[in-house]
């Protein structure tokens, strides 16, 4: 049934007892509404109840009468608050509530629900974990009341908000939720100062179900894009922390944002992680070095970003380990790092695109020539000092190579556009503030070659 359709209820005769209501379309639905709607509608044993993108802003009580429903949906609403009613649906299995920016709080009683299988209330549409972006409103993403380790069963509970305030559910209370299955984001985790402790007790290794972690450390602007290193005692209480939110080897996808320290513990890049496809490191602003994954099976993805003292690409200095060096990575994306001056992409045999964006010391690629049989996809942006050797290569499979605001590598690709039988390059040249098409344009194949700079 549409949004739209509810003064028309009065002419709905429902015919025995409805097990579904789905109110899918965008409609301004009031409190009176809703209650006018229960009433007419003989909804004593609804199982679902699907209110989402409906514009609600509030329950009515009566929607504690539901006893049978399973089932609710309140996802991109403007939910506020939750009634109390709500606590005493004791077969709700799903409370779904994805997008509701405006609500503010999660009733204490919620524990009582036992059956309570999934519990969404993460305000980021995207469940996937290379998809996500945290902004401003991650602070006001709700906290959980205490005592939600009761609710043992919880298979889906993909944001955790760490707190110190009272009657609010603090990070040990996940020790016992060893159902949880797919993401999990856990939040603040520089609220952790005076009780490190914590990460410990929640005990991530035994989460076997768990895909996807995000580890996300929130500090002050200032912290987070501009610290020239990192403060002692954040550095130490960081390490710790993540030390002992090691999760369980069966991880696939792995966020760090925000992290002090100036290394990564151990277990960040451990081949037993033999599942883990993706890893993304961000805003991790005392780091020189990556952690240790260049020997990780399994690893497909890798987006290092906002990095400012990242400044060595490949392994530690000292390190003397042998074997493969990135068997499996296909996508690799580099951006907003200031301090790297090269990397190297020798051994990357499986490489399909490269992405390295507004790193203002980036100078030089080793390893970039016809032996990188997969790459397919270049992307160059905002590097000033970028630039190719004389008698540079290029990748036998490459299909598509962008340079913006690249001049030097614009240089290049003008003396050598016509030394590339295999390739047929094009390239043009635009403005930033509006573009204008370069002359040297030539008709190609597959492969585009697209060089803009910033209007002077």
């Amino acid at each position: 049934m549409m949004a739209n359709d509810i003064s028309s209820f009065g002419s709905i005769r429902v015919s025995g007892m409805l097990r579904s209501l789905l109110l899918a379309a965008r409609y301004p639905i009031n409190l009176n509404v809703m209650t006018e709607m229960f009433l007419r509608l003989r909804v004593t044993y609804l199982r679902v109840l699907d209110l989402s993108s409906t514009g609600i802003d509030e329950l009515p009580d009566s929607i504690g009468g539901l006893k049978h429903l399973r089932y609710l949906s309140l996802t991109a609403t403007s939910i506020r608050r939750l009634p109390p009613s709500l606590c005493s649906l004791y077969n709700l299995q799903t409370l779904e509530m994805r997008e509701c920016h405006f609500l503010e709080e999660i009733p204490q009683d919620i524990v009582n629900l036992s059956n309570l299988l999934h519990l969404d209330i993460f305000k980021s549409a995207f469940a996937n974990i290379s998809r996500m972006y945290f902004s401003s409103q991650i602070d006001e993403t709700p906290t959980l009341p205490a005592s939600i380790g009761r609710l043992t069963s919880l298979q889906t509970l993909p944001q955790f908000m760490v707190t110190e305030d009272s009657g609010c559910a603090r990070l040990a209370e996940l020790k016992d939720l060893n159902q949880l299955d797919g993401l999990l984001c856990i939040v603040n985790l520089q609220k952790l100062v005076h009780s490190k402790h914590e990460a410990k007790e929640a005990n991530l290794r035994s989460k076997k179900n768990i895909t996807d972690l995000v580890l996300h450390w929130r500090r002050s602007d200032d912290t987070m894009f501009f610290a020239e290193g990192g403060d002692r005692t954040i550095d130490e209480d960081d390490i710790v922390v993540l030390e002992n939110l090691q999760p369980h080897t069966n991880i696939r996808g792995l966020k760090i944002v925000g992290y002090s320290a100036t290394i990564f513990p151990n277990w960040v890049g451990n081949l037993t992680f033999s599942c883990l496809e993706e890893v993304e490191l961000s805003h991790c602003n005392s780091c020189q070095y990556l952690p240790h994954l260049s020997l990780l099976p399994s690893l497909k993805r890798l987006q290092v970003s906002y990095m400012k003292l990242f400044k060595q690409w490949g392994r530690e200095p000292n390190d003397a380990r042998e074997g493969t060096y990135f068997p499996c990575l296909q996508e690799l994306s580099i951006d907003n790092c200031y301090s790297l001056p090269s990397i190297s992409l020798h051994g990357l045999t499986a490489l399909e695109k490269l992405h390295i964006n507004n790193c203002k010391e980036f100078k030089a690629i080793g390893g970039l020539n016809s032996h990188l049989t997969s790459v397919k996809t270049l992307t160059f942006k905002y590097c000033s000092e970028l630039q190719f050797v004389e008698e540079q290569e290029l990748p036998v499979k490459l299909k598509e190579m962008r340079a913006i605001g690249c001049p030097l590598l614009q240089e290049w690709c003008q003396r050598h556009r016509g030394e590339f039988p295999n390739v047929s390059l094009s390239f043009k040249a635009e403005s930033f503030m509006g573009g204008r098409q370069s002359p040297y344009a030539s008709p190609g194949l597959n492969v585009a070659l697209y060089l803009s700079h910033i209007s002077q």
